[in-house]
């Protein structure tokens, strides 16, 4: 099978490089995120606090940096 020619049409982006065609990034509220990290909870117990499926968690934490930021402080602010 021959491989397909690139476009002559880029693919629409955001500011960030991302794909901006279909759904919309759900919204994840970080300062839940921070408390339920500050509590101990397991990266798929925080997905199910913010309202997504564990695998979009994961996806948006390669993408959005304030997600990685938000767990680690509350990791770090978290019971001693």
């Amino acid at each position: 099978m021959a491989a397909r020619k690139p476009s002559k049409y880029p693919l629409p982006m955001d500011q960030k490089g991302l794909d901006v065609r279909g759904r919309p990034l759900a919204p994840i509220d970080l300062d839940a995120i921070e408390r339920a990290a500050s509590l101990g909870c397991s990266i798929e117990e925080i997905a199910v606090i913010a309202g997504v499926a564990r695998s979009t968690f994961y996806e948006r934490m390669e993408v959005d940096p304030l997600v990685v930021q938000a767990i680690e402080n509350g990791r770090a602010n978290g019971k001693q």
